[in-house]
C-alpha cells in the first residue's frame, strides 16, 4: 500500500481539492468508503513532464503532485516510454542539445522542401495515370474559360491553315527517336483575352490555348509561333504541372505530419521558405521547356533563332519589358528567368 498526494478535481466545479489517496494492487482509495479498483478508472496519456492524471467514474480527476510518478499499470507498460522520456528530459535541459534542435531542425525543413520532396514529386508526376492528368487539363481548361478567355476573333480559314502546320509538326516529332508522349493529342484552341495577353499555354492533357494577341503579333513569323507552341508542349512532355500539383499535395502532407494542428507555425514557413522555392522552381521547368523546345526545333530542320525572335518580339510589346532587368535579385526571385538571358542561349543552341 502506497500513499499519494495530489489535487482532485471535481467534476462540472471550479473547486480544487488538496487529497491523498492510497493505492494496492486492486486499486486507490480515497477514504475507507471510496474505493476504486483499476478497470474503473480511466488514465491519461503518458507525456514527459506532465502528471499523470486520472479520471475516476463520475467524472472527477486527480492530479499527482509529482509530476514523474506513473501509476504501477503504466510502469510496467511502458518501460521503455519511461526511458524514452527520461532521455527527452535530459536532451531538454541540455544546452548543446537545444543549439543544435534549432539549427537541425529549419535544416531538415528547407532539406526536405528543396530535395526530397521535388525529386517524390517528379516521380510521382512520372506514374500518374493518364486518366487523372486528362481529368486536370479538362477542369484547368473549364475554369480557363470560364474566368479569363472569351471566343476568337481569328478567322476560320487562318485558324485552319495554324491547325494545319501545326499537326504537320506534331507528325514530324511523332516519327522522332524522342517522340511525343503518345496518350497527348496537342490540340490547339484559338480565344481572345484581355487577361492573358499575348500567351500560349498547354494543359496537362495536351490542350494548348493560344490567344488572339499572340497569334497577331507572330502572324508574318510561323517559325516563332511554332518555338513557343514547342515550349509549351515541353512543359507537359516534362511533366511540370503534374510535378507543381504533386509537390503542393507533397508539401501540405509534409507540414501536417511536422507541424499537426500548429497551423500558425506552418504558414509562417510555408509563407516565406516554400514560396520563395517555388519560384525557383518555376525558373527550373522554364529552362527545361526552352531547352526541350530548341531541340524539337533543331530536329524539325530550324535553328533557335525561332525562339529567340518570338521571345523578343513578346517583350518588345510588354509592359514589363521595362522594369523586367531591373535588379539581379528581382531576376533571381522571378518566377521565370531572364528573357534576355533566355533570348542570348536560344540564339548560341546549335544542338545537344
Amino acid at each position: 500500500m502506497e500513499t499519494l498526494s495530489g489535487k482532485r478535481y471535481r467534476a462540472g466545479q471550479s473547486h480544487v481539492e488538496t487529497v491523498q489517496l492510497t493505492y494496492t494492487k486492486h486499486g486507490v482509495s480515497f477514504t475507507p468508503d471510496e474505493n476504486y479498483a483499476w478497470a474503473q478508472l480511466k488514465f491519461d496519456a503518458v507525456i514527459t513532464g506532465l502528471p499523470a492524471a486520472i479520471t475516476l467514474p463520475g467524472g472527477d480527476r486527480f492530479e499527482p503532485d509529482d509530476a514523474h510518478f506513473r501509476w504501477p499499470s503504466q510502469a510496467s507498460a511502458t518501460g521503455f516510454a519511461t526511458r524514452f522520456e527520461t532521455c527527452v528530459a535530459k536532451l531538454e535541459n541540455h544546452p548543446f542539445a537545444a543549439i543544435f534542435a534549432v539549427l537541425a531542425v529549419p535544416a531538415l525543413i528547407w532539406l526536405l522542401v528543396t530535395v526530397l520532396i521535388p525529386k517524390v514529386a517528379l516521380h510521382s508526376a512520372k506514374v500518374m495515370p493518364d486518366a487523372v492528368i486528362t481529368e486536370m487539363g479538362e477542369q484547368a481548361h473549364h475554369f480557363l474559360t470560364l474566368a479569363m478567355l472569351s471566343d476568337s476573333e481569328i478567322k476560320l480559314e487562318q485558324q485552319s491553315q495554324l491547325n494545319t502546320l501545326w499537326q504537320s509538326t506534331l507528325a514530324k516529332l511523332q516519327q522522332s527517336p524522342n517522340g511525343l508522349h503518345p496518350a497527348r493529342q496537342y490540340r490547339l484552341y484559338f480565344y481572345a483575352s484581355s487577361t492573358l495577353g499575348a500567351n500560349a499555354l498547354a494543359l496537362p492533357n495536351g490542350d494548348v490555348i493560344v490567344t488572339d494577341d499572340l497569334v497577331n503579333k507572330l502572324a508574318s513569323q510561323p517559325d516563332a509561333l511554332t518555338a513557343i507552341l514547342l515550349h509549351e508542349i515541353g512543359h507537359v512532355e516534362q511533366f511540370h504541372s503534374a510535378r507543381m500539383a504533386a509537390q503542393s499535395a507533397l508539401a501540405s502532407l509534409t507540414f501536417a505530419l511536422l507541424f499537426g494542428d500548429l497551423e500558425s507555425v506552418a504558414e509562417l514557413v510555408i509563407g516565406t521558405g516554400s514560396v520563395y522555392v517555388q519560384q525557383q522552381f518555376s525558373q527550373q521547368m522554364e529552362w527545361e521547356a526552352d531547352r526541350y523546345a530548341l531541340s524539337r526545333l533543331y530536329q524539325l530542320g530550324l535553328s533557335g533563332e525561332a525562339l529567340a525572335n518570338a521571345l523578343s518580339t513578346i517583350t518588345q510589346s510588354s509592359e514589363l519589358s521595362t522594369t523586367e532587368n531591373s535588379s539581379v535579385w528581382q531576376n533571381y526571385l522571378s518566377t521565370h528567368p531572364s528573357t534576355t538571358d533566355r533570348i542570348i542561349v536560344a540564339r548560341q543552341y546549335r544542338g545537344e
